[in-house]
């Protein structure tokens, strides 16, 4: 709090730090006052690899898909693990799903199967529509001396499946 003083007296037109200041003012409430809410980690589900970015594939919440650089079961992976993000310096990520299932439990996570959302390049970052009818993704694909950037995919839901994926939009 003392240096968002700070910065309002050496530039009191930039608002800035009073957004700051009262952040600073809420975080001391919210330790005093905490929520009924408990953050508690998901050993069941993550590894020791890059985890991240869950979201929730079904209406009832017992469905979440997450992007992980783990090293999947599946042997036709293995190729794709193989190869490392020249970003990261990771392997290649893939979209993994777990259920919660009626004992309580998440199931082990399973990566989706499906080779037009796990794709032999980086994929992830997945959302859902409202109806959990559409998957909304990153996909990077990677070419020799190109640079053709990431892509956001919609995919369809059909049943228990994915259909084929049409770009939403370059970026």
């Amino acid at each position: 709090m003392v240096e968002y003083e700070n910065l309002k007296n050496i530039a009191p037109a930039d608002k800035r730090w009073e957004k700051g200041y009262n952040s600073c003012l809420l975080a001391d409430i919210w330790v005093k006052n905490p929520t009924r809410y408990e953050v508690e980690e998901l050993k069941e589900i993550n590894s020791k690899e890059n985890d991240f970015c869950p979201s929730y594939s079904t209406d009832d919440y017992s469905s979440i898909v997450f992007t992980s650089c783990r090293q999947s079961e599946d042997e036709k992976d293995k190729e794709k693990e193989a190869k490392k993000s020249a970003v990261s310096g990771m392997p290649f990520t893939n979209l993994f799903e777990s259920r919660f299932d009626r004992k309580g439990k998440w199931s082990n996570p399973t990566a989706i199967e499906d080779t037009v959302v796990n794709t032999e390049f980086d994929d992830g970052a997945a959302t859902f529509s409202a109806d959990k009818k559409i998957m909304y993704l990153t996909f990077c694909k990677i070419e020799t001396g190109k640079q053709l950037g990431c892509r956001i995919l919609a995919v369809k839901r059909k049943g228990t499946e994915w259909g084929r994926s049409r770009t939403a939009k370059n970026s």
